[in-house]
């Protein structure tokens, strides 16, 4: 699997990992972290606070029940050594509350990846637990959280991007250095003014699909970066970006494919 993953990611030109960018929500996403060790729930703390999760951490599994049966979490994060760990992990959704919550498990050797995900994990993190490979498994799982609570994740590439300002006879080379759904960063051999429109196209790596993208620049510094908001993107376009934005998350380790179903 890592073998794979490694081969699409030099494939995608992939540069960095995951970052993301959130939008204003009247009400916090919670989390429910249960850790017994506080170095690394302080560190996880941060990690899901980074992208706007209120979190609750408890040391104790029999407190993390009571939480789950009272409160609507988003997502719970739960080390599987603790005692009466993987129960709870197998029960959440028996819940109400919390039917579609997002389940991580941080696994030592004493259970297998196979057996997490059975359980009802999504996403399991190894120990040691790597605080990169936890934050990207962090921002996968705040994208399934739900609709209302939308995330827009950034993708870091590196993709040509041929384009013309408004009002200028010359195109311009640029480089994309990260890409949204709504957007993009680029970079550029001159300033480009806040303001100005561009028209252009770029490939999407590995399908070799062509995007038309207009936009107008939001922000610019002197060095030749610019951020790049799209304009009126057709529907049919942005569905096959945002398709090839969701499957970079196929290369999370151990991410689980399978769909929950709801009782509701």
């Amino acid at each position: 699997m890592h073998s794979r993953a490694h081969s699409l990611a030099r494939a995608y030109k992939i540069v960095s990992p995951l970052t993301c960018e959130t939008e204003r929500r009247p009400v916090p996403l919670e989390c429910l972290l249960v850790h017994g060790s506080p170095t690394p729930t302080a560190e996880l703390t941060r990690l899901f606070s980074d992208v706007g999760f209120s979190v609750t951490a408890l040391n104790r599994v029999a407190p993390a029940l009571a939480k789950v049966q009272e409160t609507d979490f988003h997502v719970v994060c739960i080390d599987c050594d603790m005692e009466g760990a993987v129960p709870l992990l197998r029960d959440l959704l028996g819940h109400s509350t919390n039917r579609k919550v997002v389940a991580i498990a941080i696994c030592g050797p004493g259970l297998p990846i196979e057996e997490a995900l059975a359980n009802g994990a999504n996403f399991v993190l190894q120990k040691p637990v790597s605080m990169q490979t936890a934050r990207r498994i962090i921002h996968a799982a705040r994208s399934l959280t739900p609709g209302e609570h939308r995330f827009r994740f950034r993708l870091p590439v590196e993709i040509p991007f041929a384009t013309r300002v408004e009002g200028e006879a010359a195109p311009i080379q640029t480089r994309i250095f990260n890409l949204a759904e709504n957007g993009m960063g680029i970079s550029c051999p001159r300033k480009l003014p806040v303001d100005a429109k561009l028209a252009g196209s770029f490939v999407l790596p590995e399908i070799e699909c062509k995007i038309e993208a207009n936009g107008v620049v939001t922000w610019s510094t002197p060095d030749g970066r610019a951020g790049v908001r799209f304009l009126g993107m057709p529907y049919g376009v942005q569905t096959t970006l945002v398709d090839w934005l969701r499957r970079q998350f196929a290369l999370l380790p151990y991410r689980s494919v399978r769909h929950r179903k709801s009782n509701a």
